[in-house]
């Protein structure tokens, strides 16, 4: 076992995913909009972020070093690459050390997409060059990995020496060549070989990484494309928490989250997500390394103001959530007052594109305007076999508004610690009605474990409306794992709060309402597939986009 009982405790301080966009790229008009204007983090505005945390890290003399994990720029065109090395050299020259790596927004590889990044004029999108993997090779160099004590052969990660008895293995996850993202079995040696070193010399070893190995949430591991969790995360975890490196601070999620699972021989692992510097909630992390005492202090500040920046007498946090958030608003509000061309605009922005509306427009209004209107008391009544409560008991929330408690749920998806306890009406009621859902799907002839990787919906929805685990924003991490056992419990099977038994019922009402109507919904489904098929054949096809050249 290694001894860390002479090492002093080091403060760091945690950043991830600062996505800097130059100015030059376009600020204004409809395509920046569509393209960068309705996020969940700003673009235009990043510099002036950037610098604001720039000034609150140099605030705190006691963190001498600054961790930054992935997506240095947005899109990693030329302009943001040049601009943002000045911003870190300007934080290097005041005093703080900066240890960094870069991932996915920061160049691209031959198996992406797009091989360009875009710059905005009106309602114009122009291609532009930008970085290509191979090209960004020593880019960085001055900011860890010049001084790293050793260097894998396959990537860019590299290992860094904190203090005396501190170490930190800087992850490259993005595998070169291969579409997704993890570790390929020479990348794995090498980390092995860089955890057993440190402890042979009595050396504290943590990473850092760009891609979440736990999932912050059970939706993400579902939706989740496969370049936003590791491949096989899974066995990943067990192999790095089997070998002695089980605390790890990761990104590109933008979800604020701390989680923690054991592996099969009973060793824990942390994966201490961040939320993006420029997102909501604009989120930096600082952590108190105490090998001596087992332990890391981690502490959450959220960047509540910014001086360089016009916010519109909003906090930081209110104005970025307005801007993505509000989005969500009004595109409820475009559609339950019919307004489709709006409705079409705004849609087109979260990807959903023009066609697909309208397919649809003709049920936009009636749909969206039930949704803005549905109250928590309607729910309560179709639950309230499954939650048994009285009306007094959701009394103060009865005339409440769903719309507005589901876009809560989905910013504490970013902010962490969703806190609508056990105990509150809007739990009861919420998962009572996944229940609901829960039992249909069990009268349908699919495997939904199969499917999603959970035994059924409530899994998923549970922890979304309530955190369960660790405190996302603070919290003590330790690393014995023998301590960590007696504090945090091991994940067991989940059972849900509530079990309906309406999903039959429904099956039968759904069916025989499918066969009264079939008259007339059968030559409307033919009439309807036969004019798609036509506009399907006779539809001319485009021309491909052969690329470019990335020269600069």
């Amino acid at each position: 076992m290694p001894d860390y009982s002479k090492i002093k405790p080091l403060k760091v301080t945690v950043i991830t995913d600062i996505h800097y966009y130059s100015k030059l790229l376009g600020t204004e008009g409809e395509a920046y909009m569509k393209n960068e204007g309705r996020k969940q983090t700003l673009a235009r505005e990043t510099e002036e972020v950037i610098r604001e945390a720039w000034d609150l890290i140099c605030d705190d003399a006691e963190a001498q070093t600054v961790l930054i994990h992935g997506d240095i720029t947005s899109n990693g065109d030329f302009a943001s690459h040049d601009e943002v090395l000045v911003l870190l050299r300007e934080l290097q020259a005041r005093g703080k050390r900066i240890i960094l790596s870069f991932s996915t927004h920061d160049y691209r590889q031959l198996t992406d997409d797009k091989l360009y990044a875009q710059s905005y004029d009106g309602d114009t999108v122009t291609q532009i060059p930008c970085y290509m993997q191979n090209d960004i090779v020593g880019r960085f160099d001055e900011f860890g990995r010049g001084d790293a004590i050793s260097r894998c052969p396959t990537t860019f990660s590299y290992t860094a020496q904190l203090s005396d008895g501190i170490r930190l293995l800087v992850l490259d996850d993005d595998m070169w060549g291969t579409v997704g993202c993890g570790y390929l079995l020479e990348h794995l040696t090498w980390i092995k070989e860089q955890t057993e070193d440190a402890k042979a010399h009595n050396q504290f070893i943590f990473a850092m990484a760009h891609h979440p190995i736990l999932p912050p949430h059970p939706l993400y591991s579902i939706m989740g494309k496969k370049n936003d969790i590791v491949l096989n995360y899974r066995e990943v975890f067990q192999y790095f928490s089997d070998a002695g490196l089980n605390v790890f601070f990761t990104g590109h999620a933008h979800i604020h989250d701390i989680s923690y699972d054991y592996s099969a021989s009973g060793n824990i692992f942390y994966d201490i997500s961040t939320a993006a510097l420029i997102g909501y909630p604009p989120a930096m992390r600082t952590a108190t390394i105490d090998p001596t005492n087992d332990v890391i202090h981690v502490a959450t500040h959220i960047i509540q103001g910014c001086r360089y920046l016009d916010t519109e007498g909003l906090t930081l946090p209110l104005f970025i959530r307005r801007n993505f958030f509000g989005m969500i608003e009004d595109f409820i509000e475009s559609g339950a007052s019919g307004d489709i061309a709006r409705f079409a605009q705004i849609a087109d922005g979260m990807s959903i594109r023009e066609h697909t509306i309208k397919k649809v427009k003709i049920f936009v209004k009636p749909v969206f305007k039930y949704l803005s209107k549905l109250t928590v008391k309607k729910i309560a009544r179709w639950t309230k076999k499954e939650t048994k409560l009285k009306k007094s008991e959701y009394a103060d929330i009865a005339e409440a508004r769903v719309v507005p408690f589901v876009i809560d749920i989905v910013t504490r998806m970013y902010a962490g610690d969703p806190n609508y306890g056990p105990d509150t009406a809007y739990y009861k009621i919420a998962m009572a009605l996944v229940s609901v859902i829960d039992s249909i799907i069990r009268c349908l002839p699919i495997d939904f474990n199969k499917i999603t990787g959970f035994s059924c919906l409530s899994e998923i929805v549970d922890p979304m409306i309530y955190n369960k685990g660790i405190c996302d924003d603070h919290a003590d991490i330790i690393v014995d794992n023998e301590k960590a056992a007696k504090i945090f419990p091991k994940i067991e099977a989940y059972t849900p709060p509530y079990t309906s038994k309406k999903g039959p019922k429904i099956i039968v009402v759904l069916v025989l309402t499918a066969i009264i109507f079939s008259p007339i919904l059968v030559p409307a489904a033919l009439i309807l597939g036969i004019v798609l098929g036509l506009k399907k054949l006779f539809k001319p096809k485009k021309k491909k986009n052969t690329g470019m050249d990335n020269s600069r």
